[in-house]
């Protein structure tokens, strides 16, 4: 049981992620006996599907049978550009902020995309996200680490 991920162009020269799911799934023959088959998912992408880069999410419980759960991209804001020069009376020039600041970083988060499911569809999405950082963290845990060479300048100590 398994996804298999192919990435592949479409149509409209987008770049789509093709999934093809085969699983045994137990399908009843006749009222007592039960026989594996394979189920074969086909799937297409409507002509407005779009795919995000996102940096996180947040959510909820929707209502006792559904979830919500919305990503977005964040960016930190910068300062602005925008800054008044004030010429007084007496010649000095004071550069005075379009907006007050008081210092502190602002971050910018930019809703994307909000999905409501069913409780089964968080569930098999819950599954499917802890497989794959598993399978990540598999793969950077057998990465070989080459050790560092005296006088490297990206001491992280």
């Amino acid at each position: 049981m398994g996804l298999e991920v192919v990435k592949a162009i479409g149509d409209n020269g987008k770049s789509k992620l093709n999934l093809d799911c085969r699983r045994d799934v137990e399908v009843p023959k006749k009222k007592d006996t039960t026989s594996k088959e394979i189920v074969r998912f086909e799937y297409s992408f409507d002509p407005e599907f779009n795919e995000f880069y996102v940096t996180g999410a947040r959510g909820g419980i929707q209502n006792i049978y559904h979830l919500r759960l919305d990503f977005y991209s964040e960016r930190v804001k910068m300062k602005s550009l925008n800054d008044k020069i004030i010429e007084h009376e007496d010649g000095r020039r004071e550069i005075v902020p379009a907006e007050p600041w008081d210092g502190a970083a602002i971050v910018k988060r930019t809703f994307i995309v909000g999905l409501n499911m069913s409780f089964n569809a968080a569930k098999e999405l819950a599954k499917f996200l802890n497989e794959k950082v598993k399978d990540i963290e598999n793969v950077e845990s057998s990465l070989p680490i080459e050790p560092k060479e005296e006088g490297d300048e990206d001491n992280d100590s």
